[in-house]
């Protein structure tokens, strides 16, 4: 089946949602300070899954099946996405700026799976959807929906047609049912397939000028005719034979051109007595809709699923590619307006051809798409490759701050894998589907495909470099010489391939430092093959053979730690060996459901990642270790609920990238350089992002009222080794306003406060009491305006908690420092004195507390006041 098929269902949709992780430069880094802290005086248990955000990194565009303008206001444009992300929602979009912005309306229109859409000329606030359950009809252009349904509910509408000159009367074609139609505008519908031989109707084109004839596009009989609106129908295939037709235009009556599905244009002058090929100069590809330009007949347009779309000048009769920069080159269905030419792609959006143009312009629409394969260059870790469902390959430069489509040349949308040559990042090659095996020389810009190659399934890629210079693909099914899966060998580049285990396979890892080793997972147990040996060896994980590994990852600062996740029957484990596979270990903690994806950090190799795929009965998707894999706990943070479907570790950097049925996903620990923070406002110093906003004087309104003396007292809940004491001056300038309005309750004053602070602390230890400390704090306030004051006692430190510089002052960087030292055990001379109350060497939670406590002390009772 043909991967663009529309028969083929899904993953269910989702809708877009914010992943902003952070709101503004200036006032951000106090916010996630301040919520760190609480989160750790709060909940100290779950302290590892509050480190950090995911932040959605696209790429982000869902398949558009059809694409209708307003005949009225061309400027107007509507189109239908099937969405494939989480929520199972279609979405119908609308422009009314020819593509510049679009707004989502999918009120009542319920079923995921839209296919087709028709506008009333008449009425242009009309219009009609084909779905997965019947058709559905909005009387307010997209505002509302409601179903039209009656007689279809349930039943996949593929294509719609209607009568323009009597716009009540539509004739839907349907996966499996024939034809059906509506004289009252889809109120009620009826069968209307008498004389059809094939029930699968791609495509329906009633005559312009004269409405009783229609043609029906079928898959596997060619065409058929009717004369009486379609109650009845006669084959028309003479000189086309029962071909599959996914594409009809008619001109007039008698002048109609058909798209098949092998790429072959035919044409028809005499009203389908006879058909002629018309598809001189056309790629071969796949022909899934046609057009005929509304100023003059004599041009055609072919969206092909695979080559862009085509243009004919001489009514059919020769075919070239129309313009440049078809990113996505799978166009589903095109429109005209009196602005241009409009191609709907599967998983690139809607393109816009102006007239008397010549490039493609991409009007990004921002929806999700499925991904897969995520893999970074090794020698430039910024880019990365990511495979997605139908909508092809992407590349990010910057590491996943934008991503670009990379197709030309790739006729296979689903892309399920990638591998980067490690001694020449421009050979990249890629894995498939259906086509088996791409390679590039440019990046990617230019795919080529290796014809010997595995032809499907390519679930993972491997490349070695010299001095061995092997290319190894996993498959599941369909190989060269097989039904089988298998694990297949290249030593020239992917001219000839060579069956190395006869096993479905889906995981490869090589070891960075002895590209020799190689480890890879089949659907019976882990395999290993060496320099010193050609011979696969099977790795016993001590379970029996009955099992399928499902994700590999190798710790590259120590090569012989390895992670795998295993499908046994119902069960799924994770298991990890420290000797290079000789010996394993299960991991406890994780859920029971696949493991799609392992990443080990590769600036701290005891954190490891897992992901997994669907389970009803786990919320979480993404888990996390900071010890080696000994405890996991979820951290899904900015991803949730959102299925994993491959992971990927970045070289010399903390950030990990997850593949999943939403798009991609990053997480970084620390930055590694500039693109990893927030557009040009931070820079990345010591692994923080840090401002280049400068901090302003802050300001503030406050509303006091002088008999009340606030005494606040913070509880803390952290069990301590030693009695801390401190004492905290802080000074306030003040410059009142001219408000001053009592209220029935007493004077109200409004003052507008310039506020700074200073720390000072000095401690007394008692190592052998343990003490739950009520901290409180004291500030002490002058200004023209009565102000409330309050005195408290707050924490004492040996010196300000996180002053790594003893300048009296806590950087965002020093304060994150701490965290990071905290959490992993890392340990800085620099900042361990400010931290290790014990002098035990090591950091407890209840020191980190006190030490974030010190540091936010001073803005316990004035937000405005930022930490310098």
């Amino acid at each position: 089946m043909n991967a663009g098929d529309p028969t083929r269902r899904r993953a269910p949709g989702d809708e877009s949602r914010n992943t902003a992780l952070i709101p503004a430069p200036s006032a951000s880094r106090f916010i996630g300070v301040l919520l760190l802290a609480i989160v750790l005086i709060v909940d100290v248990a779950s302290v590892d899954a509050a480190v950090g955000r995911w932040t959605s990194a696209g790429p982000r565009r869902d398949p558009i099946r059809a694409i209708a303008i307003n005949p009225r206001m061309s400027s107007t444009v509507y189109a239908v996405s099937e969405t494939v992300g989480r929520l199972g929602r279609s979405a119908f979009l609308r422009t009314v700026n020819a593509g510049e912005n679009w707004s989502t309306a999918t009120e009542g229109l319920a079923d995921p799976f839209v296919q087709a859409l028709a506008i009333d000329p008449n009425a242009d606030e009309t219009l009609y959807v084909g779905t997965g359950d019947g058709v559905f009809k909005t009387v307010s252009g997209g505002m509302m929906w409601r179903p039209a349904n009656t007689g279809l509910q349930g039943t996949l509408v593929l294509s719609l047609s209607l009568d323009a000159q009597t716009p009540q009367t539509l004739l839907a074609g349907t996966n499996g049912d024939g034809v059906f139609r509506t004289v009252d505008g889809g109120d009620s519908w009826e069968a209307s397939s008498h004389g059809l031989t094939s029930s699968v109707i791609h495509a329906l084109a009633i005559a312009p000028s004269q409405s009783s004839t229609v043609y029906a596009a079928s898959q596997g009989d060619g065409v058929f005719k009717s004369i009486d609106g379609g109650r009845n129908w006669t084959p028309s295939t003479i000189g086309m034979g029962n071909a599959d037709v996914r594409a009809l235009a008619a001109g007039t009556a008698s002048t109609v051109y058909a798209g098949l599905e092998n790429g072959d244009v035919h044409k028809t002058v005499d009203g389908g007595d006879l058909w002629a090929n018309a598809s001189i100069g056309l790629p071969g590809t796949p022909i899934r809709s046609l057009f005929i330009d509304i100023g003059n007949p004599n041009v055609i347009y072919a969206g092909t699923f695979g080559s862009g779309v085509y243009r004919s000048i001489d009514v059919g009769e020769n075919w070239s590619q129309l313009g440049r920069d078809l990113s996505i080159p799978l166009v589903n269905a095109l429109a005209q307006s009196a602005d241009g030419l409009y191609a709907a792609t599967e998983g690139g959006g809607v393109f816009r051809f102006n007239r008397n143009g010549s490039d493609w312009q991409t009007l990004r629409l921002g929806f999700d798409t499925i991904a897969f394969g995520i893999t970074v260059d090794p020698s430039v870790p910024t880019t990365a490759y990511v495979g997605t469902a139908f909508g092809g390959a992407f590349k990010t430069l910057d590491g996943g701050r934008s991503w670009i489509a990379i197709n030309r040349g790739l006729t296979d949308p689903w892309v399920l894998s990638f591998a980067v040559d490690p001694s020449d990042s421009e050979v990249v090659y890629c894995g498939t589907e259906i086509e088996g095996i791409f390679k590039s020389t440019d990046g990617g810009l230019v795919w080529s495909q290796l014809p010997a190659s595995p032809s499907r399934g390519v679930r993972a890629l491997a490349v070695t470099g010299p001095p061995i210079n092997l290319i190894y693909a996993a498959t599941q099914a369909g190989t060269v010489n097989s039904d089988e899966g298998g694990l297949y060998t290249s030593d020239d580049g992917g001219s000839s391939w060579e069956l190395s285990l006869e096993f479905n396979a889906r995981a490869l890892v090589i070891d960075p430092t002895a590209r020799d080793t190689v480890y890879v997972g089949t659907r019976t147990r882990p395999y290993k093959r060496t320099a010193a040996s050609t011979e696969w060896h099977p790795i016993d994980l001590g379970l029996s053979s009955n099992l399928a590994v499902t994700a590999l990852t190798l710790d590259a600062s120590s090569t012989s730690t390895l992670y795998a996740g295993v499908a046994k029957g119902g069960e799924h484990i994770a298991f990890k060996s420290e000797d290079g596979g000789n010996n394993w270990i299960g991991l406890t903690g994780l859920p029971d459901t696949s493991i799609n994806g392992l990443a080990v950090d590769q600036t701290n190799p005891m954190t490891v990642y897992a992901g997994f795929e669907g389970g009803v009965r786990e919320p979480s998707f993404l888990f996390r270790s900071v010890n080696g894999g000994e405890t996991w706990r979820p951290f899904d943070s900015g991803i949730e609920g959102v299925q994993v479907l491959a992971m990927s570790s970045t070289p010399g950097s903390s950030k990990i990238y997850a593949a999943t049925d939403d798009g991609v996903f990053t997480f970084q620990e620390t930055c590694l350089d500039d693109l990893d923070c927030v557009g040009d406002e931070e820079v990345c110093s010591d692994g923080n992002c840090v401002s280049l906003v400068p901090t302003a004087t802050p300001s503030e309104t406050m509303t006091a009222v002088p008999s009340t003396t606030p005494s606040p007292t913070i509880a803390s809940v952290a069990t301590a080794t030693s009695t801390m004491t401190a004492t905290l001056v802080a000074t306030q300038t003040q410059t009142p306003s001219a408000s001053n309005t009592p209220p029935s309750g007493g004077p109200t004053h409004t003052r507008t406060a310039n506020s700074t602070a200073t720390l000072t602390a000095t401690a007394v230890q008692t190592p052998t009491r343990t003490s739950e400390p009520d901290v409180t704090a004291t500030a002490e306030s002058t200004a023209t305006a009565p102000v409330p004051s309050s005195t408290v006692t707050p924490l004492s430190t040996p010196e300000l908690a996180g002053d790594c510089d003893d300048n009296m002052r806590v950087t965002i960087s020093e304060l994150i420092k701490g965290v990071n030292i905290a959490l992993d055990r890392a340990m800085d001379p620099d900042c361990l004195r400010a931290f290790d109350r014990d002098s035990d060497g090591e950091i407890s939670i209840s020191e980190l507390i006190r030490a974030v406590r010190a540091a936010l002390s001073t803005n316990e009772r004035r937000p405005a006041l930022m930490i310098s």
